[in-house]
């Protein structure tokens, strides 16, 4: 039965066709079953997708059906797993819709083949799934294309966004990476400025609403021909319009393939889910368990006693729940193979060297000033094993664990050794932070890791 709702639909409206019991069953299903495995933490989505919804308050059917229930999920989305933009569309020639935009009305044109507008329509990630109209189970049905979105192949792009007010302009920069080695071509990178708790006058409902996620306007809208493993920066800003409350705005971001479907979206929120700061982490999240090597074990067992972590040493693995420190990099330890990808470092290993870079803005050490700079990299040569090393604490969150992750990690094990200690000595000094970078120099010559021989070289 599974196989045949997967499969050929044709086939199977036949089978339907003949067979009224038949019909029953497989409707009960494709509306049941579906969701139940949307509700499984195992089924990790593979991008944050991206749900655009096209509304009108002179439209009761949106009102009264589609836009309570996507409000309803975008409530109880509390870990960014997908991302909403609702553009209020007028679809009377009498009632201009309060909320609209040109730029939503010309979007809403283009999908209906610039015939009259139609609401509600939902498109997930651009179109590659699509809601028109509603139903008596609208909620469970958006959910569940939520989750066939989510389960999509997509290369996996990595999105970061900053968002700042100054004065009437928000201003935005947007860093676009490939976590893989080809190349994607012809994307296309957009910013949307959304306004949360927007009161509005619903003519259908002869009230005042409140209204979330509501289109605003475009901050950015850029073609990147090819992109690398090296990245881009994008910038973009929009000037905040007199009827908004600039408080109450947020960016997202979204990048969309040469089909037009997104494959990848964020927000100027992503990221504050969970714990963000070492500091905090250290202090708080005392039920922690650490996952590190047998190398590692005994800077396991010193950094257990000293922050008097409740969880278990775990070697060689590490639990599936419960918050963690993973002690140890990506080339050693399995917990910080699978997490890394949830942070802005990226470790290299290249013939002769190995490369830790640090995506984002972070202050580095620069004659005795601490410069802001973008997308640093710090690179240990094989020839200086045993001598010096780079170490990088920072912090992941797992958002079906719905735990934090501290992850302190080396080139090799002198840096995971040199970061651990430098924690241990000075974690109530970063308050804020939630990157570190140190660098270890084997002074003395004797292939051993002292606190004396560990120095502070970037943060953010």
């Amino acid at each position: 039965m599974i196989k045949l709702y997967q499969g050929d639909r044709g086939l199977m409206d036949k089978i339907l066709y003949l067979q009224p019991v038949l019909q029953l069953t497989v409707l009960l299903l494709t509306f049941s079953l579906p969701l139940f495995f949307f509700s499984v933490k195992g089924s990790e989505p593979t991008h944050s997708v991206l749900v655009e919804v096209f509304t009108s308050e002179t439209c009761p059917h949106c009102m009264n059906s589609c836009d309570p229930a996507i409000q309803e999920l975008w409530q109880e989305n509390d870990y960014h797993d997908w991302h909403l933009v609702i553009y209020r569309v007028s679809t009377s020639e009498e009632i201009k819709d309060s909320l609209e935009t040109e730029y939503g009305l010309n979007k809403a044109k283009a999908i209906g083949g610039y015939s009259d507008v139609s609401a509600p329509i939902v498109l997930f990630d651009g179109g590659y799934e699509r809601k028109d109209g509603s139903s008596e189970n609208i909620k469970d049905e958006y959910q569940y294309l939520l989750w066939k979105s989510m389960q999509r192949e997509v290369p996996q792009v990595r999105l970061r966004l900053d968002t700042d007010i100054n004065g009437e302009m928000v201003d935005v920069t947007l860093y676009v990476d490939l976590d893989q080695s080809d190349a994607i071509y012809n994307l296309v990178a957009v910013v949307y400025i959304v306004e949360d708790n927007v009161e509005d006058y619903v003519y259908v409902l002869k009230q005042v609403k409140t209204f979330n996620s509501i289109f605003r306007g475009l901050a950015l809208e850029e073609c990147v021909p090819v992109l690398t493993g090296n990245g881009v920066i994008l910038h973009g800003s929009w000037r905040i319009s007199s009827d908004s409350n600039p408080s109450n705005l947020r960016a997202i971001a979204a990048v969309y393939d040469e089909n037009g479907y997104a494959i990848q979206s964020t927000c100027s929120y992503c990221g504050e889910a969970g714990v963000k700061a070492v500091y905090r982490f250290l202090k708080f999240h005392r039920e922690a368990s650490i996952s590190t090597t047998e190398i590692e074990e005994k800077l396991a067992n010193t950094l257990q006693s000293k922050f008097n972590l409740k969880g278990r040493i775990y070697v060689g693995t590490y639990p599936g729940v419960h918050d963690l420190v993973a002690i140890g990099g990506p080339l050693s330890n399995s917990a910080s193979q699978q997490f890394i990808e949830k942070t802005l470092v990226v470790f290299n290993k290249l013939d002769n060297r190995i490369e830790l870079r640090i995506y984002g803005s972070v202050y580095v050490n620069r004659s005795g000033t601490w410069v802001e700079v973008e997308n640093k990299t710090f690179i240990f040569n094989s020839s200086n094993w045993a001598s010096g090393d780079y170490g990088v604490a920072t912090i992941a969150y797992d958002k079906w664990g719905r735990r934090s992750i501290l992850m302190l990690m080396g080139c090799t094990r002198y840096g995971t050794e040199a970061i651990t200690k430098f924690l241990i000595e000075y974690w109530n000094n970063f308050q804020t932070e939630n990157i570190i970078v140190v660098r270890w120099f084997d002074r003395d010559g004797n292939k051993r890791v002292s606190i004396d021989e560990v120095e502070l070289v970037a943060y953010g």
